[in-house]
């Protein structure tokens, strides 16, 4: 499975491909503290995140789209006058779970991904034009991979015809006679 992580100060996003079940999940997870439960400090510049308290949602091909039309709208330098909305529900999915909504948001010249779900925000920001090349580039990619495949079905009752060969005669040539 191919990813694609972006990592800031205030989160970290993961984009991933599952083409066998026709989805893309966007996990977020928010940085660990400076100081870690063992009391060493992290490197500096160097951050953790708690991936193990990640919040995942797994987006379709038209919500994945959603997102990639966005980025690609910003790259051109048209975004549009409204950031997208993506409210999730897993029931659509025959899947038991919250409701979870994706947002992208104006930041001054930058922007925000943000994944809510009963009640709680991860942000993960600012996100720039580098990173919207990334998400554009890893959807373009991926989202082919999710679409449902195409299927030829042929009821059981109908035959596939063979083409049968004609007959052909044999005809004698006259042998020719050299001189």
């Amino acid at each position: 499975m191919s990813a694609l992580t972006i990592y800031k100060k205030t989160g970290a996003v993961r984009f991933s491909a599952d083409p066998l079940r026709g989805v893309i999940f966007v996990s977020f997870a928010r940085p660990l503290d400076r100081k870690t439960s063992e009391g060493q400090e992290t490197q500096k510049g160097r951050r953790k995140y708690r991936w193990e308290e990640k919040v995942t949602i797994a987006l379709d091909p038209s919500e994945a789209s959603i997102i990639g039309a966005f980025a690609r709208l910003v790259l051109s330098g048209n975004p549009p006058q409204k950031n997208p909305v993506i409210h999730h529900t897993p029931e659509k999915f025959g899947k038991k779970g919250p409701e979870k909504t994706i947002r992208i948001d104006r930041k001054g010249e930058a922007f925000s991904l943000e994944i809510e779900v009963r009640g709680e925000k991860i942000t993960v920001g600012p996100v720039g034009f580098s990173d919207f090349y990334l998400i554009d580039a890893f959807l373009t990619r991926f989202i082919p991979d999710i679409l449902p495949k195409p299927r030829i079905a042929v009821p059981p009752s109908v035959e596939a015809e063979v083409p049968r060969e004609e007959s052909t005669e044999e005809v004698e040539a006259p042998e020719e006679i050299l001189f």
